[in-house]
């Protein structure tokens, strides 16, 4: 399945939320095919859309961004936006077991 396609669908799932915070979506376009466990890519596709969408200022339009570089010849798939972020003295842990 292309990350396209599992991209679209997080969307399609989240589409009432992100109609309702006025959120900007913004999928790109023909991206490459993914080997993956599809159910969980889209679990987790949507769980930081919802992250997105939740964790961010009031007054803020959150603007995001599914897509894919390359860095250093490998393939990089993200979500981006203009949230909030997650605070300096959290980055190095927030990915760990159980944080």
């Amino acid at each position: 399945m292309s990350f396209s396609d599992l991209a679209l669908r997080a969307v399609e799932s989240q589409s009432e939320m992100l109609a309702l915070s006025g959120s900007v979506m913004q999928v790109d376009a023909e991206m490459p095919m993914m080997n993956c466990d599809a159910k969980a890519i889209g679990e987790l596709l949507c769980k930081l859309i919802e992250n997105s969408v939740n964790y961010r200022k009031n007054t803020q339009q959150i603007e995001m961004r599914i897509g894919t570089r390359i860095d250093d010849g490998q393939q990089v798939y993200f979500i981006d936006d203009n949230g909030i972020g997650i605070e300096k003295r959290y980055q190095d842990r927030i990915f760990d077991l159980f944080e």
